[in-house]
């Protein structure tokens, strides 16, 4: 069973909820918060492993 539903209207707060359940599923992944955007909205910054490479991706939804 997919953690990411592709066939629903996506929005902030389901991506945020898909964070936290990747997270859950797979413990490498660690979510930070890099700063809020002007609407108030946390803005996630996911790490993926545990290696020294330092490559952060910000998750975001623009509407």
């Amino acid at each position: 069973m997919a953690i990411v539903k592709t066939n629903i209207n996506y929005t902030y707060e389901t991506m945020i909820k898909d964070l936290y359940e990747l997270n859950n599923s797979y413990p490498f992944i660690q979510i930070q918060n890099s700063g809020f955007s002007v609407l108030g909205k946390s803005i996630p910054v996911i790490k993926l492993g545990n290696g020294n490479n330092k490559v952060f991706y910000s998750a975001s939804i623009h509407r």
